[in-house]
């Protein structure tokens, strides 16, 4: 196997988390811990309202403030 594909074999995917149904972001804090350890790049979005149907684009809003 050539070093690039272990490479990509070894990246781990981002989670990103859209809380909703008036669930509070800190509640993923456990599970976004565990997933940290493994290696992968978690997020847990705020929404407004703790309503995921009113925050629909907020990934789609971080990617624009990153170009």
């Amino acid at each position: 196997m050539s070093r690039r594909a272990e490479d990509m074999q070894s990246i781990k995917p981002n989670i990103i988390f859209y809380p909703g149904g008036l669930v509070e972001p800190e509640s993923y804090s456990p599970l976004a811990r565990e997933l940290a350890k493994r290696g992968h790049r978690v997020y847990v979005a705020e929404m407004p309202l703790n309503l995921a149907i009113f925050g629909q684009n907020t990934v789609g809003n971080w990617v624009k403030g990153l170009e």
